[in-house]
């Protein structure tokens, strides 16, 4: 490169979308173990095909291109087969926490004017049963309830999702849902927002907006194909959609965990030599005083991300001095503003501070009450745009 010459901007359209991943990553490295849920471990290419399978099912039922879809199931296989699926036929998935009820998701359901609705008919302790009947006869337009995991379905339920993978054969799906794929400007998915107000707020992605998010948090991260990425917090929550993503992105393989006990993350982490957990605060610090974290093998782990709530300096350094790994401190909003520190960051810029924006497109500022950038240090409104 010469005097004059400038370095070239990134590249942050990707001009795919994201059920095209899933079948990249089945043809480019198909007998990779791509998820491991429970006693369920898929490659990347069975993984594909139970996505396959589930959008061609899907169609059968008459959810089509454009409409919306309530996805509320917790972190079993079957929400990574839906999510891929939806995308898939270019159905745009509601996602929902398990802890929503009758009150969210009828909020949810009218804002959203969503179709259909793929639930638990049971969930631990939680019977949906009652919250299932009333957001239906409260929305009238919601014409499919699809059970996961019931083993007696009621009359409040459509179809089974069980059911609907089995309808349809391995070699006809592909060819099936083939014509029905979004384009990259369309809304992948609609994300809640807490905010603080009473009800959620429902934010609209696009696939090209989000795969710019996934594709720079994932090169601030320095993740690879050769990561190994446990999920223990919520799937549904953006924090972990992010790197549900991003391994259909790089290529490495999810570990879903559906259980916040230390002692039962201990044991995946050693289990399946994980090398990247991203997490919460609150979560890292109850595994951090558990008291036989001794008995578990953790060398594998490298990174830590820590979102969600603010990393106080002495968790970090904790977290350095027992695991020998780095923590990486972020802020993110649903609505797409992300930063993180770096895996080379000093101590103080690591325990201080979230980091930099992850996409160099990206502009943050501090406003005052008349909408001026405030100098560094004072407090004001936050505003951000970019490309993500």
């Amino acid at each position: 490169m010469t005097e004059t010459q400038t370095p070239a901007a990134p590249q942050t359209r990707m001009g795919m979308t994201i059920g095209e991943l899933i079948g990249r990553a089945a043809v480019s490295d198909a007998a990779k173990v791509a998820l491991v849920a429970g006693s369920v471990r898929l490659t990347g290419a069975e993984l594909g095909a139970c996505v396959n399978r589930l959008a061609a099912g899907l169609l059968a039922l008459g959810i089509k291109k454009g409409d919306t879809v309530l996805l509320q199931l917790p972190n079993w296989c079957e929400f990574i087969y839906s999510y891929f699926a939806l995308q898939k036929i270019g159905a745009v998935p509601v996602l929902l926490i398990s802890g929503y009820g009758r009150v969210e998701v009828s909020h949810l359901c009218r804002l959203t004017n969503a179709t259909a609705w793929i639930i638990p008919q049971l969930y631990r302790s939680r019977d949906y049963t009652p919250c299932i009947k009333a957001v239906r006869e409260g929305n009238p337009h919601l014409r499919n309830v699809i059970s996961v995991r019931a083993e007696h379905p009621d009359e409040n339920f459509s179809a089974s999702l069980e059911e609907i993978m089995a309808s349809v054969a391995n070699g006809d799906a592909k060819a099936q849902i083939a014509p029905c794929g979004p384009q990259p400007g369309d809304i992948a998915h609609i994300l809640p927002s807490g905010g603080t107000t009473a009800l959620p707020k429902a934010i609209p992605r696009t696939h090209e907006d989000y795969l710019c998010n996934v594709k720079f948090l994932h090169e601030a991260g320095e993740m690879t194909a050769d990561d190994v990425c446990l999920i223990a917090v919520p799937v549904g929550h953006n924090l972990a959609l992010l790197n549900v993503v991003g391994a259909a992105l790089i290529g490495y393989p999810i570990v879903l965990l559906d259980s916040t006990r230390p002692e039962d993350i201990c044991h995946a982490i050693e289990a399946e030599h994980v090398s990247y957990l991203p997490t919460v605060p609150s979560l890292l610090k109850r595994i951090l005083e558990f008291d036989g974290i001794n008995n578990y093998d953790l060398h594998s782990l490298r990174k830590i991300s820590a979102g969600g709530e603010p990393a106080t300096p002495d968790l970090i350094e904790r977290v350095r001095q027992k695991f020998q790994c780095t923590t990486i401190s972020e802020f993110g909003m649903s609505e797409g503003p992300l930063c993180r520190t770096r895996l080379g960051d000093d101590p103080k810029t690591a325990c201080g501070t979230v980091g930099k924006p992850i996409c160099p497109q990206d502009e943050f500022r501090i406003l005052d009450d008349q909408g001026q950038a405030l100098p560094p240090g004072k407090d004001g409104e936050l505003a951000a745009r970019g490309p993500g």
